[in-house]
């Protein structure tokens, strides 16, 4: 479950901030 909370608060915003920096860079 903690590693679970840890990938959804961290890993999938990271990806979606590097989604949107390759969308508009």
């Amino acid at each position: 479950f903690c590693s679970l909370v840890i990938y959804h608060a961290f890993y999938l915003p990271l990806t979606y901030l590097t989604f949107l920096a390759d969308f508009f860079l």
